[in-house]
């Protein structure tokens, strides 16, 4: 597999919150990346908060490796963490999870061997792993994501369902 993308990818080092917007909202996505953010007033975001602080108060949570915000690591176990007040997001929560576990490897030359997604108001986990095919995925990823925020205009508004929770919803919608 051709690692050339990473070489120029690198100096962007795209971030997990960006990758999983990728799959919820292109526009969302341009906006947080060019530091247009609401999420320090969003009540659904104040919640995730709180119940990150609430669950697992024993481990030690959010280590920040360069570009990607970790919410737990194991190293003994190499197992990531990731913590979601729900799963209604949860294919853009495995793909999250799965960019984690690609950075280590590949930037940080550390082989995680699996991950845990942990949605603790629903009492469920969900075991994460990274496949070959996992990682040729996320490369072409992280070139739309490239790209999309490479962008001089923010793709446009496309209602969604998720639109009414969303941080962002008066910024497009008014």
């Amino acid at each position: 597999m051709a690692y050339g993308l990473l070489d120029d990818l690198s100096e962007e080092r795209i971030s997990g919150v960006q990758l999983n917007y990728y799959f919820i909202c292109k526009r969302k996505l341009y906006l947080f990346s060019k530091g247009i953010t609401f999420e320090k007033e969003n009540e659904d975001v104040k919640i995730g908060r709180l119940i990150e602080q609430s669950y697992y108060t024993r481990e030690k949570k959010n280590r920040m490796v360069d570009a990607i915000n970790v919410d737990g690591i194991n190293f003994e176990d190499d197992v990531l963490y990731e913590m979601k007040k729900s799963s209604k997001n949860e294919s853009s929560d495995i793909w999250q999870l799965k960019y984690y576990m690609f950075y280590m490897k590949h930037y940080k030359a550390t082989i995680i061997s699996k991950g845990i997604l942990r949605y603790p108001e629903e009492h469920r986990n969900v075991i994460v792993v990274l496949t070959a095919a996992d990682e040729a995925e996320i490369l072409k990823i992280l070139e739309a994501i490239s790209v999309i925020i490479k962008q001089p205009k923010a793709p446009p508004v496309i209602k969604k369902r998720i639109c009414r929770a969303c941080a962002y919803h008066d910024f497009c919608f008014i």
